[in-house]
């Protein structure tokens, strides 16, 4: 509600403010100055530009927040003659000597939190600093954001007004970061302060209660926190950002620590934090540039992350990535569609990927776009994507597009969907017992439909299904933060019912497990296959889809034929028995297992292969013990140590990673693999 001066200051009629141009060839930016004032004030500004470069940085702080309803706007009043700026505490407030700027409601409500009562302010804002209405010079202002927030003397994340909680979160956090210390690279936690023997007196000590999770896990679901331009803010900001919750603040180093620990202690239980915690956990990897430095990972891991123009999906993460062969740049003037259709042209021809075609969904699709084309811009049905297998392995795109609608590409049909058995809703059961119950009940409705499987088989596939093979073990050391496949198997085998403790609650592995399966589950049907496999479907998966597995993608696809030789994509699947590349190269031999190696000082992994029986851990697949094909050899590089780099001497084929004995001409002329084309429209 305005105020009554604000109201008496908006009749004065004062007219629309006009940008004047930046000037490029001095490297111009907008910086405003937001005049001191009450709470109740109007809101008052400057605009002047200003030349940043390294050598010319002027005194500025950056704003990072949600930007709200578009459509849910107020005005704020910006001074015709900045020059006049310096003289702040003789200006009079006739209509002459003031313009207005229509700006979101969120926005107005921030100025009033961070406005000084009695000095003015200089900030950079999007909003205000950059003219929305000129496409060019939003798409060139995009480009400076590393700058402007890099060389800013600090960045405000501001995460909203004061609710009844936000204090006691904002609160329990500084009491928990203030008092640790986290090496990111190690995941090690430790104490700041001997007045704590250790830390179960450290946790008694912070008195994390029903009320104080309850508070943190609705701060953490605050709209700022489902921003996607704050990557980078925070990448660019690091050490200078403070975050601003009403008038409580912490630090970001501070918040993160909180949140790791808060990790450490499981709070993510649906009973305390919930997942939130997990999703804000890939922010915090940029607080050390810690982040997935390729435009095809960013977009996948982003997906749940919201911008206001869905063009943003793509530009908004522009600045965070490294290789120079992505030639995409910011430009406004090109529709949605093209804008998304070009990053898929661009991941096929420079680093010869499909891996896209992942984000496809037959429900989140613009009629007008191509089946093989994501539209970033709807939200997706799946809480999580299929990530962590590795269908197609070491196989590069053999694709082409023509008519600018028709992607021809070539891979292997494994199998066609037999029977969709059970759909989940968006929101699914996700208790241990639950699950249990379920998982009871589809073996008893499949029982004696694989003869060749045993009980205990049957009940470990559809375990891996139902959770894509999220397990411990699949990483390299196993992360605890996953359930145990062993320890899961023993208990379902030992108690098929109800897997509970004495205590009447479920145990540890099963909860784990409930939760990865609910994750994974969300959005997605379980189907079985005609050749009898379990599978993890989208839901608008049909009888007579088929199971793909394309030259370039390494998570199998859900496709549907059309009239003529034509399909559809309808989206990414798991199909048990084929995520480790068995199309290709059939199954890995025994006691071996494919996992992901984490890199040393990096938080980072790769994959790689375990032989059990040994625990050797080597880069290269067992099944390829072959030689190279004639001509082919192995490049000496930098990262020997992670994969091979192969070179051609006949054909002057280099910079590759793609291993020659995985093309379809080794595969078929050597294994015999069926290869056929699909022209995907």
């Amino acid at each position: 509600m305005e105020s009554p001066s604000e109201k008496s200051f908006k009749s004065r009629k004062a007219p629309p403010y006009r940008y004047n141009p930046l000037d490029e060839a001095r490297q111009e930016i907008r910086l405003m100055t937001l005049f001191p004032g009450s709470f109740i004030d109007p809101i008052l500004l400057s605009i002047q530009r200003k030349p940043l470069t390294t050598t010319q940085i002027p005194s500025f702080e950056a704003l990072s927040y949600a930007w709200g309803n578009i459509s849910d706007r107020q005005h704020v009043f910006i001074l015709k003659k900045s020059k006049l700026a310096a003289k702040w505490k003789k200006m009079t407030f006739s209509s002459s000597g003031w313009t207005t700027l229509s700006v979101t409601s969120k926005l107005s409500e921030a100025l009033r939190y961070i406005r000084y009562k009695e000095a003015p302010r200089v900030l950079w804002i999007d909003a205000v600093c950059v003219d929305q209405q000129n496409l060019n010079e939003r798409g060139k202002q995009v480009l400076r954001m590393p700058d402007i927030y890099s060389l800013a003397n600090g960045v405000i994340a501001w995460l909203g007004p004061e609710s009844s909680s936000s204090a006691l979160a904002m609160k329990t956090i500084v009491n928990m970061g203030s008092r640790i210390t986290v090496d990111f690279e190690q995941d090690n936690i430790e104490l700041t302060s001997d007045a704590y023997r250790s830390f179960e007196h450290f946790d008694e000590s912070l008195q994390l209660d029903k009320e104080a999770y309850r508070a943190i896990r609705g701060l953490l679901h605050r709209s700022w926190f489902e921003r996607l331009w704050i990557l980078q803010e925070l990448y660019f900001g690091r050490e200078r950002i403070h975050m601003l919750c009403g008038f409580e603040r912490t630090s970001w180093e501070q918040f993160c620590y909180a949140m790791v620990y808060l990790q450490s202690i499981d709070a993510s239980n649906p009973d305390k934090i919930g997942d939130r915690l997990d999703k804000v956990r890939l922010t915090m990897t940029y607080k050390e540039g810690r982040f997935r430095d390729h435009l095809i990972d960013l977009l996948r891991t982003t997906r749940y992350l919201q911008c206001s123009d869905p063009r943003d999906k793509v530009y908004a993460l522009l600045n965070l990535v490294s290789e120079d062969s992505w030639k995409i740049q910011p430009d406004f003037s090109k529709p949605t569609p093209e804008v998304f259709q070009s990053v898929i042209e661009h991941s096929l021809n420079e680093d010869k990927s499909l891996l896209l075609l992942t984000d496809c969904a037959v429900r989140e699709r613009t009629p007008s776009m191509p089946s093989w084309v994501p539209d970033w811009s709807i939200k997706s049905q799946f809480r999580e994507t299929i990530c962590h297998n590795c269908a197609f392995l070491g196989s590069r795109a053999y694709a082409n597009i023509i008519n600018s609608d028709v992607l021809v590409t070539i891979g292997i049909q494994v199998t066609t969907v037999h029977e969709v058995m059970n759909k989940f809703p968006q929101e699914i059961p996700g208790t241990a017992n639950e699950l249990a119950e379920f998982v009871r009940k589809v073996m008893l409705a499949t029982d004696g439909s694989v003869p060749d499987m045993t009980t205990q088989s049957r009940t470990e596939s559809l375990c891996r299904t139902l959770c894509c093979n999220i397990f411990a073990e699949q990483w390299h050391p196993p992360r605890t933060e996953y359930p145990s496949f062993p320890n899961l198997i023993k208990q379902v085998m030992n108690n098929f019912e109800v897997l509970i403790d004495n205590l009447g609650e479920p145990s540890e592995v099963c909860s784990l497990y409930a939760r990865c399966a609910n994750q994974m589950m969300t959005g997605r049907a379980l189907a079985m296959m005609a050749n009898r496999l379990f599978g993890l479907v989208p839901e608008g998966t049909r009888l007579g889809d088929i199971i793909c597995v394309v030259f370039g993608c390494y998570v199998p696809l859900v496709l549907r034929p059309d009239e003529g030789s034509t399909f559809s994509i309808v989206g990414e699947c798991y199909v048990d028995g084929v995520m480790n590349g068995e199309p290709l190269l059939g199954e890995l031999p025994k006691n071996w297992s494919l996992v992901r190696r984490r890199i040393p000082n990096a938080s980072l992994y790769h994959t790689s292969f375990l032989d059990n029986n040994t625990e050797t851990i080597q880069k290269e697949d067992p099944r390829l013990t072959g030689p190279l094909p004639l001509g082919w050899r192995i490049k000496s590089h930098d990262h020997e140590a992670l994969f091979d780099w192969y070179v051609n001497d006949t054909t002057g084929e280099d910079n590759t990673i793609f291993d020659p004995r995985v093309n379809p001409t080794a595969l078929k002329e050597q294994r015999g693999v069926d290869i056929r084309e699909f022209r995907l429209i």
